[in-house]
């Protein structure tokens, strides 16, 4: 909708210009500051490490070029940006069409921005429904739900429950189910108090693997959480999205993702939905 492509570009045009040189510029400039204030930490978990500082080890042993590295950082940038769009979008049409939570996300935010006179990240951990709804949104399936990356088997002979997967294949790991087994409260329906403790905080859940699991997982988490955080918590401050008609029904009706028809309900839901936003009078 409207809505949808008015966040995404939004979200580019900021950083459009540098999908070129200037980017790549960018990435040599930060890659020459972290040289000069990196330090050797010996007791770290090498494998718990962010992938710049493997990749800067990688180089330093000559097995990876600087050009190589500064590409990498590149990729890792530009990954970010349409999918944070794209989640943000999915992300109001919940709130539209859902109106008590979007209330209670807004005097959340209203709360917080008066108890520190401005909206900032510097105390996330306060904002819990915040938080709450921006996971359960990751873990919901449906719209907003994105593919897996495949994986190689690079080893010979990796069993698993008594199964050969032979070298070179390639796997998908179904990362959705695991967003709904019974670690969580409501597996089937989207509810923020899965991610709510009995007192109403934000709990996280080992068994949320949106951003992938292991080693291997998203580089840019924890900066794709903070930027859809800001950018979230400042658009509800200032504007309130909601629908109108029938659509308000029908999103009662949809029925929890186990149903065969789940997928045809929510395209139904969001596809045509009319979403509308104003400016709140602060």
């Amino acid at each position: 909708n409207n809505i949808s492509q008015y966040i995404l570009s939004k979200t580019v045009s900021v950083r459009q210009e540098y999908y070129g040189q200037k980017l790549l510029d960018l990435c040599a400039k930060w890659l020459n500051d972290f040289e000069k204030n990196y330090v050797e930490d010996e007791n770290v978990d090498k494998d718990g490490e962010p992938p710049v500082v493997q990749w800067y080890r990688q180089y330093k042993l000559g097995k990876m070029t600087r050009k190589e590295m500064i590409a990498d950082i590149r990729v890792i940038m530009i990954a970010g940006i349409h999918s944070t769009s794209a989640f943000i979008s999915f992300m109001v049409a919940w709130l539209a069409l859902l109106p008590d939570l979007e209330q209670k996300l807004y005097s959340e935010l209203s709360q917080f921005e008066k108890k520190y006179g401005v909206f900032k990240l510097k105390h996330v951990e306060e904002l819990h429904i915040l938080r709450a709804f921006v996971h359960e949104v990751f873990r919901f399936p449906g719209k907003g739900s994105f593919g897996n990356l495949p994986r190689a088997i690079i080893e010979d002979d990796i069993m698993i429950d008594g199964y050969n997967i032979p070298k070179n294949s390639q796997i998908v790991v179904g990362l959705d189910g695991f967003g709904h087994d019974d670690s969580w409260r409501n597996p089937y329906k989207f509810d923020i108090n899965n991610w709510m403790d009995d007192n109403g905080k934000f709990k996280n859940n080992s068994h949320f693997t949106k951003f992938g699991i292991g080693r291997r997982n998203c580089p840019g988490m924890s900066v794709a959480k903070k930027e859809i955080y800001l950018l979230l918590g400042r658009m509800v401050l200032n504007y309130r999205f909601y629908a109108k008609g029938d659509v308000l029904e029908q999103i009662k009706h949809v029925p929890d993702w186990t149903h065969p028809e789940f997928n045809k309900h929510m395209d139904k839901v969001f596809d045509n939905a009319p979403i509308y936003m104003e400016k709140r009078e602060n």
